[in-house]
């Protein structure tokens, strides 16, 4: 398990996944977050987009490549 502060509330966060497929993991990753609070910005960072599966509506800002069949 990962140490984070008591609090992320007004900190910017950073979310790494490698690959984004349905973005259900996403989804998981920021509801786990919330537990510690609300941060100012949650950036997403992927090596891998594929979109061609998402059932969550997810924005990355930063991704490594996208994969659209």
């Amino acid at each position: 398990m990962i140490d984070l502060p008591s609090s992320v509330d007004d900190r910017e966060v950073v979310l790494d996944d490698v690959v984004i497929y349905t973005g259900r993991m996403i989804k998981a990753a920021l509801e786990a977050l919330h537990s510690w609070g609300r941060a100012r910005r949650v950036t997403l960072l992927a090596m891998v987009d594929s979109s061609t599966h998402r059932e969550i509506l997810a924005q990355q800002g930063f991704v490594g490549e996208s994969t659209y069949q």
